[in-house]
């Protein structure tokens, strides 16, 4: 009996601890950031994260009631929301919450909404993506807080599964290699999959997602390396960075990344001959990997641009490979270990040298 009146007790006490914390749904400081938020982006709205069910719900509902139970709160406050909220960019925590574009009036209505639990800030559009940083996300950012109509024009990659990839020794530029009609078509279909996901209607040009988030401004380079050219404002750019069905890289229209590998010394390992010493290398990430098919052609780029990277060289022994073959232990001379160091060659990503054991003095 005690064990039970104590138990009921907590369960109280639980419940009125909940009831507090969604009494009131954000702080006056938060509920000022995010108006602040929507008017210093200049798009009239911003992405806002809604709780509709509270953690006690998402704890004790089964997965398939609490789904339902989600979807049918999500629905009520868009419905609530009307025309202050936008129809794209939604992204969905099966835990009980959503991500919603929302107006300055869309806060007031989510502040009076007896379906929203808890209101907070959104993530930042580039937060939960898997693309690669290497093909200037942040170059990206920068641009669109400088834009004057809060849009940013993007180069993606769709995936073509089944094709390799190429980077560029002198630029970093990263491209997909289509090769065959076969290959093409597939990129077709992958690009035109990925349009239907995300709302763009093929006609008429140019063709424009219903919330104005995505234009799309070129697809000719889809049959060539897999890219088509779109214009997107934040919520756009967040509808394709967590696209995860089809998107491998994204990257600002005419950037190329030119930075210099990341260049390290190692403590001491095992000794090597005289004048030899060991490097280790590692590719720049340029796609991410989004279906099993894509990830024989993967490491068959990677070893192909990284036994590309050593041709110039003479490799002493047995190189040791990694597990994707986007790095690479070699032993080399000192020479051409110098001469590795003044290539600048772009499709590194880091060089780390190992001084060996049997020699004294700094490593190359």
């Amino acid at each position: 009996m005690r064990l039970r009146n104590a138990l009921a007790m907590l369960a109280l006490i639980l419940l009125t601890a909940l009831q507090s914390v969604h009494a009131q749904k954000t702080s006056p400081y938060e509920y000022d950031e995010m108006r602040d938020r929507i008017k210093r982006f200049g798009t009239g709205n911003a992405p806002i994260y809604v709780w509709v069910l509270t953690g006690f719900d998402a704890l004790t509902m089964p997965a398939d009631r609490r789904a339902v139970e989600l979807q049918a709160r999500i629905q009520q406050v868009v419905t609530e929301l009307g025309s202050e909220v936008l129809p794209g960019g939604r992204r969905v925590n099966p835990l009980g919450g959503v991500i919603l574009w929302v107006t300055e009036p869309g806060l007031e209505i989510l502040q009076a909404s007896s379906t929203a639990r808890r209101v907070a800030i959104g993530r930042e559009w580039w937060y939960d993506t898997f693309l690669s940083r290497e093909n200037g996300l942040d170059e990206i950012e920068r641009r669109l807080r400088q834009s004057a109509n809060g849009k940013v024009d993007v180069e993606i990659t769709v995936d073509v599964p089944g094709t390799e990839f190429d980077i560029d020794r002198h630029t970093g530029e990263a491209s997909q290699l289509i090769q065959t009609p076969e290959q093409q078509r597939t990129a077709v279909q992958s690009a035109l999959a990925l349009l239907t996901v995300l709302g763009v209607p093929m006609y008429p040009p140019p063709a424009t997602t219903a919330s104005g988030a995505i234009t799309v401004l070129d697809i000719s380079g889809v049959e060539r390396n897999g890219t088509m050219l779109l214009r997107a404002n934040e919520q756009g750019l967040a509808e394709l960075a967590g696209e995860q069905r089809g998107i491998i890289a994204m990257r600002p229209v005419g950037y190329l990344p030119m930075r210099p590998a990341n260049i390290s010394a190692q403590p001491y390992g095992n000794p090597q001959g005289a004048g030899q010493t060991r490097v280790s290398l590692s590719l720049k990430r340029a796609y991410m990997t989004s279906t099993p098919a894509s990830v024989a052609p993967y490491r068959r780029s990677n070893q192909r641009l990284l036994d590309s990277v050593l041709d110039p060289y003479t490799v002493i022994g047995t190189p040791q490979w990694g597990s994707d073959f986007s790095y690479i232990q070699a032993v080399l001379s000192d020479a051409d270990v110098e001469r590795l160091l003044r290539s600048g060659d772009q499709r590194l990503q880091a060089i780390s040298i190992e001084k060996p054991t049997n020699r004294t003095g700094p490593a190359p």
